[in-house]
């Protein structure tokens, strides 16, 4: 009996279509930068990828859509509020994890470096924690240089 349930399930298997993901185009992220202007809302990564759109939805979207592989968001440790983005803090629950480390920077904040930077110097506030945008640290840059300013 336990041969003929084990065959079953081994020819289920083998029957089985595998769609999976060729981890050779995965980019995993690390820093995530999000913007809204009157243009709309951009979202750029430390892969130096960029997605743009009139709603939050329609910039990851186009985010996924240009890259040249597959943004893997999951892998994403740090997201980067920039200045005058504050309404979108509530929507970003539904696309990043809740334990990614927020914090607020500049327009067009550089992201080089940013992670090893954040690495050393963690934002003590979580994503899913956050009950104000007063409460967010400060990240700033100067001459490649980063401060980052807690409340």
């Amino acid at each position: 009996m336990k041969r003929l349930l084990y065959g079953v399930i081994l020819a289920t298997v083998l029957l089985i279509p595998n769609q999976g993901t060729d981890v050779g185009k995965l980019i995993p992220v690390e820093v995530i930068a999000v913007s809204e202007s009157e243009n709309g809302v951009t979202v750029r990564t430390d892969t130096e990828d960029t997605g743009a759109g009139a709603t939050l939805a329609e910039a990851f979207r186009d985010l996924e859509d240009t890259a040249p592989g597959m943004i893997y968001l999951d892998t994403a440790e740090y997201l980067i509020i920039e200045t005058g983005s504050e309404e979108l803090l509530g929507e970003l629950n539904g696309y990043l994890k809740k334990s990614i480390r927020v914090c607020k920077g500049a327009e067009e904040l550089p992201l080089t470096g940013v992670a090893d930077y954040l690495s050393a110097h963690q934002p003590d506030r979580k994503l899913g924690k956050i009950e104000e945008y007063s409460q967010i640290p400060e990240l700033r840059e100067e001459n490649g240089r980063y401060l980052l300013l807690e409340k």
